[in-house]
């Protein structure tokens, strides 16, 4: 069971919006749009998080602090020896690029991660919680990325808590999407070839009846492919490695109360 609570996550993400919010504010004040750089947006927002998460952490139970000085872990939580690295992006929703700083993390051996996944307008979240963490749940950097690290999530989903937001396998998603065409496809098919045959019995003139059968034939030929093509996705789906799709949650601040 994960140390971040929903209690937690809830005082952090409050704390986090009231602070865009006057930022927001301030900015356009002065003719300036705050919100159209996400990536500095975030970046000035990033100390708050750490901040608030130690904040949350001491209020519900825990000792944390936060050091913040190059090199050092983002926040300490002393009562359980754990060191948790926070980050915050933007975009819109579906397939995130979680990073991690690889050197950190050989050096470190393991962290805990609370990712919080925000979209534009500051207004919907997703809190993603990955407790001990290591190298091997990571892609290697690549050169020129500043070792900057790509998740494997498959290997990484296994330890993580969603505390707001909601992820979700596609694949299964999608093998649950394609039986349904297939059963639907496979109903049809075998209705409109019943129909067919009824069509045949019922027909004595020759020619008419040629017709039938031919045009029969032809039907039974589009449904098999239109089958075999669903089936056909249904095992790629199966078969190809896991992804996973995260959707962001609405968050309503109105009384929630940081005193």
């Amino acid at each position: 069971m994960s140390y971040i609570t929903d209690e937690m996550v809830d005082w952090m993400l409050k704390r986090m919006v009231d602070l865009e919010t006057n930022l927001n504010s301030v900015y356009s004040y002065h003719g300036l749009k705050f919100r159209e750089n996400t990536g500095r947006r975030n970046a000035t927002l990033s100390h708050m998080q750490e901040i608030a998460l130690a904040e949350a952490l001491n209020r519900f139970g825990e000792i944390a602090r936060v050091d913040g000085r190059t090199g050092y872990p983002d926040v300490c939580v002393d009562s359980r020896h754990r060191e948790i690295e926070c980050k915050l992006t933007s975009g819109s929703g579906g397939s995130w690029s979680l990073q991690a700083d690889y050197s950190t993390l050989e050096r470190k051996g393991s962290l805990d991660f609370l990712y919080i996944l925000a979209d534009e307008k500051f207004e919907s979240f997703a809190v993603l919680f990955f407790e001990g963490l290591s190298c091997h749940d990571f892609h290697p950097p690549s050169s020129g990325s500043r070792e900057k690290a790509r998740m494997n999530k498959i290997s990484a989903m296994e330890k993580c808590t969603v505390l707001a937001g909601r992820v979700t396998v596609k694949n299964e998603r999608m093998v649950i999407q394609y039986c349904s065409q297939l059963r639907d496809a496979m109903k049809d098919a075998c209705n409109r070839l019943s129909e067919a045959e009824d069509r045949i019995i019922e027909t004595t003139a020759p020619k008419k009846l040629q017709g039938f059968i031919e045009s029969k034939e032809r039907l039974l030929e589009r449904s098999v492919n239109k089958i075999e093509k669903i089936s056909e996705k249904i095992v790629y789906w199966r078969a190809t490695p896991l992804q996973f799709t995260i959707e962001l949650e609405k968050y309503d601040s109105k009384d929630k109360e940081c005193s």
